[in-house]
């Protein structure tokens, strides 16, 4: 099988010749550790794929970033395309100036425009290389909570549900716009990156998220589906046992995260949710991976595989990002696991 028919057939619930694999993304340090050396950007992002045999990736592009000012203790102050400011901390983005504070002023919010962002990555890596290629575009609840600032947001959708939705047509239809787009260029699926959840549930109520969340994710979807008929996945963290029955329901065809340290049990998920979602994640970026010895890895690996592949259904990922906390040796280890699980007959 070519790796665009492994990651499709998982994704139609078939068993593919071997588990495919796959990462939202891979930061340049662990990048670079297990490349033994840098490389430009592009060129580095498919070695270190071949080298741990992914078959996928996944681009996103979230527009220009223009530095505007400095703050009170000398860092440098960032406006996105979106409109608001923003300074980088050691472990995050934090909102120091969303794009209003004053709910009603939404009704005055102009989107940005597509040609801020640069979507040639697209092109180039459907062109260059053989992955199957995933778009990654904002989803309808972290885009606003973004903007606003997330205290804002929590505040404001009790208060203020009406502005909440008046910005949240405006930001996905943006979205829907910049995912035609990246499936001209030739984006093959789509993954709708929308963090919802806490370790213990999603932010919001699933009453909540009933008015303002997955009426957007239904918009989304049927309008990609309908511009062309590709694979569309959501990628959140956090527990979300409590709605999956609702991100079922919304049309998507894959769960990306499926983390283990918030409780999504992936055996669990398989077996009541595995015949309409591809399951992709559960590998644990929190302790395992970071601290965890080469075989503890490898045996939770095989564990996961045994758990969530049969009768296909399933991508072998982090349950985030390949971050740059996690040793090159470990990462390795995740992957060779899932060739060993291969070569042994699926007896490993």
């Amino acid at each position: 099988m070519t790796k665009k028919e492994r990651v499709l057939s998982a994704i139609h619930h078939k068993e593919p010749d071997k588990i495919p694999k796959g990462e939202l993304a891979i930061a340049k340090e662990t990048a670079d550790a297990i490349l033994g050396r840098e490389y430009p950007e592009r060129q580095r992002e498919v070695r270190v794929r071949e080298i741990l045999g992914i078959d996928l990736l996944v681009v996103g592009s979230w527009g220009r970033a223009v530095p505007v000012r400095q703050d009170r203790e000398g860092r440098t102050v960032y406006k996105n395309s979106y409109g608001y400011e923003y300074i980088n901390t050691r472990h995050t983005r934090k909102i120091v100036k969303p794009i209003t504070e004053v709910p009603e002023q939404v009704i005055h919010f102009q989107p940005p425009l597509l040609q801020e962002f640069d979507l040639d990555d697209v092109r180039y890596y459907a062109e260059c290389t053989d992955l199957f290629l995933f778009a990654a575009v904002y989803g309808p609840e972290s885009i606003v909570y973004d903007t606003l600032g997330f205290e804002n947001y929590m505040q404001n959708v009790l208060l203020n549900g009406r502005e909440i939705r008046i910005l949240t047509e405006a930001l996905v239809d943006f979205e829907i716009e910049k995912t035609k787009k990246m499936l001209d260029l030739g984006a093959e699926g789509v993954i709708i990156a929308d963090d919802l959840a806490y370790n213990t549930g999603t932010f919001l109520s699933p009453e909540l998220m009933e008015n303002l969340v997955f009426p957007y994710f239904r918009q989304m979807i049927e309008e990609i589906k309908r511009y062309r008929d590709v694979p569309v996945f959501l990628h959140s963290d956090g527990n979300l046992n409590c709605i999956l029955e609702s991100i079922v329901g919304c049309g998507f065809d894959g769960l990306q995260s499926l983390q283990p340290s918030a409780g999504m049990d992936i055996g669990t998920i398989k077996n009541r949710f595995g015949g309409e979602l591809c399951l992709m994640g559960n590998i644990d970026v929190d302790h395992l991976l970071p601290f965890g010895t080469e075989e503890q890895v490898r045996v939770n690996v095989l564990d996961t595989i045994r758990q969530a592949a049969p009768g296909g259904g399933y991508i072998l990922s982090s349950c985030n990002v390949l971050t740059s906390a996690i040793p090159s040796v470990n990462t390795l280890a995740m992957y060779e696991a899932a060739e060993d699980y291969h070569n042994a007959g699926s007896d490993s």
